[in-house]
């Protein structure tokens, strides 16, 4: 009998910290998902053969979440067992497409017997697909959909693709993490990050408010998509680039003046996703890498604009 289960770890602190969030709101695992457009011919079998090479090359994507009496947290236990789930779906309705999406989205994990990955094919014209991935925000953040959907569609063409030796494990990661956090390497890191706390005011979060905000009973994220066109990128690229900055920063800074503006408080934090994958090693890493944090900001309206990206 194959042996279905080859070692347990401790979660990564950010695993950590999307499992309390989790907790906290009492919600379903948060989950990321994307909708990939196929246009041309598409073999249902090659497709699924390419997604089960991808799943066979990374640790993270055959990993379940095991939960111990009298333990907190959950361990990572990876299995053997190349498995995920694999649906095929035919409809010529359009409309599909957006329905779909939604069905993934509220379908609840078991992360403690399924398989992290859900690969739907949805068929709407023989020349018209759409792939659906979706994964547990535990094992995946947007740039892991990224690097998924490219090793997919690399393994479908038939191009050479890394061995799994090649690849940096997200358990090594994990662990890796862990230990930079035990060093005197991070030692100021740390210190900066309990005096960024000890003087943020909890009065100002509890004070901020929308127009037109309802409280809710649960945390549930959500998104909001706006399509720029290529004009528009163009701009924000040369203004960031005039600035030294990054086409984020721009948009970051915008954000913060909105919300200034439609608040009225020049003093205020706002969460912001920044990848960990700065290191080569780490480039072709799926798993949750992406820091969610706190982005301080005292606005000045005498102050420019420029100077507020560049502070960002």
């Amino acid at each position: 009998m194959e042996k279905p289960v080859t070692a347990a770890y401790r979660l990564s602190p950010m695993q950590e910290q999307v499992w309390v969030f989790e907790r906290a709101s009492e919600s379903p695992p948060y989950i990321v998902q994307c909708a990939l457009q196929l246009y041309g011919p598409v073999d249902p079998g090659r497709l699924k053969n390419a997604i089960a090479q991808v799943v066979a090359r990374h640790e993270i994507l055959r990993t379940i979440y095991v939960r111990q009496p009298g333990v907190t947290s959950p361990f990572q236990v990876i299995s053997d067992v190349n498995s995920f789930s694999w649906e095929l779906v035919e409809d010529s309705n359009e409309g599909q497409v957006s329905e779909q999406f939604e069905n993934l989205k509220a379908r609840p994990f078991n992360l403690e017997r399924e398989p992290a990955l859900i690969a739907r094919l949805l068929i709407t014209a023989p020349e018209r697909q759409v792939l659906f991935l979706s994964l547990p925000a535990l094992s995946a953040d947007s740039a892991s959909l990224i690097l998924l959907a490219k090793g997919i569609a690399d393994e479908y063409s038939g191009q050479a693709a890394p061995s799994a030796d090649e690849i940096m494990q997200f358990v090594d990661v994990s662990e890796w993490q862990h230990e930079l956090l035990q060093s005197e390497d991070t030692k100021a890191g740390r210190e900066y990050w309990r005096d960024y706390w000890r003087s943020a005011d909890p009065s100002l979060l509890a004070s901020f408010a929308l127009p037109f905000e309802k409280a809710a009973e649960l945390f549930s994220p959500a998104m909001f998509t706006l399509v720029l066109d290529s004009t528009t990128v163009r701009k924000i690229d040369e203004i960031a680039g005039q600035q030294n900055s990054a086409a984020s920063d721009f948009l970051l800074a915008c954000w913060q003046v909105l919300l200034w503006r439609i608040t009225g408080q020049a003093d205020m934090t706002v969460g912001a996703t920044f990848d960990s994958r700065r290191h080569e090693e780490l480039k072709r890493t799926l798993g949750a890498l992406s820091k969610h944090l706190p982005v301080r900001s005292q606005l000045d309206s005498h102050a420019a604009f420029s100077q507020l990206m560049t502070s960002v």
